[in-house]
């Protein structure tokens, strides 16, 4: 009787493990999806800021950021509520920002000269990731 549970019992395991294995991979520590959707016009020399809801932590020191549309952008990085930094990314371009405080929430906002309702891809990696240059 015992052996009858013990091999019900490895079947389970052996069944859990294969579910384990089959399920979505986990997104890679130190990349952040900031895209947004711009929420309003520019316009009249109002100056609009779309903010991320994804708050980034820089590990390194260092954050790249890649700029994934056909149209220029303006990326403000904020921490404590106070902007730390900015860079203008042209189309499809990426930039390196250095001298980021490590372990600090940052926020991430953009601003464009586009319709509103467009979205804006946008993608921040910690460290400086040379790879995505050629992308």
């Amino acid at each position: 009787m015992r052996e009858k549970y013990g091999l019900i019992f490895a079947m389970v395991c052996a069944l859990s493990l294969c579910a384990c294995s089959k399920s979505e991979p986990v997104e890679t520590a130190g990349k952040w999806d900031c895209s947004v959707s711009w929420l309003d016009e520019s316009g009249d020399g109002s100056y609009v800021i779309t903010y991320s809801n994804e708050r980034v932590i820089s590990g390194t020191g260092v954050l790249t950021i890649q700029n994934q549309n056909d149209f220029d952008i303006t990326v403000h990085l904020l921490a404590n509520a106070q902007e730390e930094q900015t860079a203008q990314i042209p189309a499809g371009g990426v930039t390196v920002l250095k001298q980021i405080q490590p372990d600090t929430e940052y926020t991430v906002g953009c601003h464009a000269d586009v319709p509103e309702g467009t979205d804006i891809r946008l993608m921040v990696y910690d460290g400086e990731q040379a790879d995505i240059y050629s992308r």
